[in-house]
């Protein structure tokens, strides 16, 4: 028994050299020091080492942070380019009507899925030079999908003025970064001040916002549903915009943006049980539930 024990510690031993004569660097260890008056602001915080190790070993979860988001930035590209052209046969897919009203909530949820997609698959594969272009080009989306509710008009049941306006916006915002204007940095505060209130406005009162922007005052329930996984599209994606721009790394961003959408599968399919409600298929949002978790266990945490 004790020659075993020789033998494991001999070859715990061999794997510990083999190591270090590869990577010299891996014996390297923080400094300890002993705080004191001059030394004590710059003590790390237990919150802060096990941040560090956190984003050493890729999160709490599973999964690589970076490569994970990598993954999941790839998952949103692929969702919003098909939530913005095949509207219609994703509603098909998931069991829901087809309807003006609905489509165009899809594409506003697939340019969300974009707007995160985007600029985390460009900063994290080096496409973008600064943190304003990549979130000018997550503007860029939704300057198409707003475009295409202004030439619809009623067709869509939306108002066409307010449409515009929003159009306009987009354009000035993505503009100012950019070109990083002067001001760039005052008008990306307030592009997530505007996009952050619309998504609670959807969510608190999506009647109210059905029609403020020319909807049905008494719109039918499955569509009441789907203007609050607007709104909730709308949190996320503001949510990683804010984050972006508060210097937050990618990782964490992507997985703090996918927060609002977890919530809004788990109350859809556990609390108000709307997808049992509408007859839709309970597949997709399974998927989508199992998505979020590991995601953001691997990159928020």
């Amino acid at each position: 028994m004790r020659n075993s024990y020789k033998s494991l510690i001999f070859a715990a031993a061999l794997a510990c050299f083999a190591r270090v004569s590869a990577d010299p660097s891996s014996l390297a260890r923080p400094k300890t020091f002993i705080p004191s008056p001059t030394t004590a602001a710059n003590a790390v915080s237990r919150s802060e080492a096990k941040n560090v190790m956190y984003q050493l070993r890729g999160g709490a979860g599973p999964l690589d942070a970076v490569d994970t988001t990598k993954v999941g930035s790839a998952i949103a590209l692929v969702s919003g380019v098909l939530h913005s052209i095949s509207a219609g046969k994703l509603l098909e897919g998931y069991g829901s009507e087809r309807t003006p009203t609905l489509e165009l909530c899809l594409r506003n949820i697939g340019a969300s899925s974009l707007g995160t997609g985007i600029p985390a698959f460009c900063l994290l594969n080096g496409k973008c030079s600064s943190t304003n272009t990549a979130i000018g080009l997550s503007i860029l989306p939704w300057i198409v999908t707003t475009l295409k509710a202004v030439v619809d008009g009623d067709s869509a049941s939306v108002k066409t003025n307010p449409q515009l306006f929003v159009l306009l916006y987009e354009i000035f915002t993505a503009h100012a970064l950019f070109t990083d204007a002067g001001y760039a940095t005052k008008a990306l505060q307030a592009f997530c001040v505007w996009v952050l209130a619309n998504g609670i406005f959807l969510v608190m009162s999506p009647k109210g916002a059905a029609t403020s922007w020319g909807g049905n005052a008494d719109p039918e329930d499955q569509v009441v549903s789907m203007l609050k996984t607007n709104g909730f599209g709308l949190l996320s994606y503001g949510t990683f915009v804010y984050a972006l721009s508060k210097n937050v790394d990618v990782a964490k961003s992507f997985g703090y943006s996918l927060l609002p959408w977890l919530f809004d599968n788990v109350s859809r399919q556990f609390i108000t049980k709307e997808v049992e409600k509408y007859g839709q298929a309970s597949g997709p949002h399974v998927f989508w539930l199992l998505y979020f978790i590991i995601v953001i266990a691997s990159t928020a945490l």
